[in-house]
């Protein structure tokens, strides 16, 4: 279902294996629909239901992007997690206070390291073989995702047609990530696999090359 990104298998997981409970709890341990105390203001928690709050449709739509809204930097530390063996690191822009580098500690895990290289390993096949295909980087090991989501009128009418929100989200080498980028494109005709993804490696690119991230032998 990552490798195809499909909606309806993510709605029937959600809804017929997980259930709300393991659902909510997920969300939580990842952080999202909570602030993740970047350094940088005007961060918000976002539209994250309770899991009391759920009706008969949360389940299906929150599991694939919709009917929740939250900032994207809480989507780059759960990537961040997985990519750290389980363990969430808050995103900052501040690296040194004078000459002394700024500590900025991590968290408690979310998953296990098992789990975690679980989850890089679905996140390589996408990259390998699925959505994902046009964010692969020659020489490197690649895990990521797209995402492709529907606009929503101004009106609240309902949808935009033609309009998506596409992204991809990945890092590299997979094994023992170094860099990690978020393409995020507003109001694009495409999906995802067409447009964030063909982004994400030219950006991935030139960040392993500058980094001097060595190739994978």
């Amino acid at each position: 279902m990552l490798r195809r990104s499909s909606n309806a298998a993510m709605a029937l997981l959600a809804q017929d294996v997980m259930g709300a409970d393991a659902f909510s709890e997920g969300l939580e341990r990842y952080g999202i629909g909570h602030r993740t105390g970047i350094d940088f203001p005007g961060e918000v928690d976002g539209l994250v239901k309770a899991k009391e709050d759920y009706d008969v449709s949360s389940l299906g739509s929150m599991a694939f992007g919709q009917g929740l809204a939250f900032p994207l930097v809480q989507l780059v530390r759960a990537y961040g997690a997985v990519a750290n063996g389980g363990v969430p690191i808050t995103p900052h822009f501040l690296v040194t206070r004078g000459d002394e580098e700024a500590d900025w500690p991590a968290g408690d895990p979310v998953v296990s390291a098992e789990v975690a290289a679980q989850e890089v390993e679905m996140l390589r096949l996408v990259v390998e073989e699925g959505t994902a295909k046009n964010a692969a980087v020659d020489g490197y090991d690649v895990a990521g995702k797209t995402g492709t989501g529907e606009v929503a009128a101004e009106d609240g009418s309902g949808y935009v047609a033609g309009k998506f929100v596409a992204s991809l989200a990945g890092f590299a080498n997979a094994g023992d990530p170094e860099v990690f980028a978020y393409v995020g494109l507003n109001g694009v005709p495409y999906l995802a696999a067409e447009s964030a993804a063909s982004v994400f490696h030219d950006v991935m690119t030139q960040a392993v090359n500058i980094m001097g991230v060595s190739p994978v032998s």
